[in-house]
């Protein structure tokens, strides 16, 4: 993902509205990898980072360092044809 700055990586979610009241309406990286992961079954989720947050409330106590911010990060994989037959 192309660096604004600040990064975000929300999927499925949409940007945060401070982040559009930055300017933020042509981002739209998000939309992209959206797009590609809903192409079938091409690419591995390893990290979504902001959706688990989200989604899990004791995320933060599986980091001693955690600062409260926003978790940015989405970690993909591409698999190759031999990784996909075997999922």
């Amino acid at each position: 993902m192309k660096d604004h700055g600040q990064t975000w990586a929300g999927i499925p979610y949409e940007y945060p509205a401070e982040l559009l009241d930055l300017g933020a309406l042509n981002w739209n990286e998000q939309h992209l990898v959206q797009a590609m992961l809903m192409m079938g079954d091409s690419f591995e989720v390893l990290w979504p980072g902001h959706f688990l947050q989200r989604t899990r409330s004791d995320l933060a106590s599986f980091f001693p360092h955690h600062t409260g911010q926003r978790a940015q990060s989405l970690w993909l994989r591409k698999l190759s044809d031999a990784q996909r037959r075997e999922t």
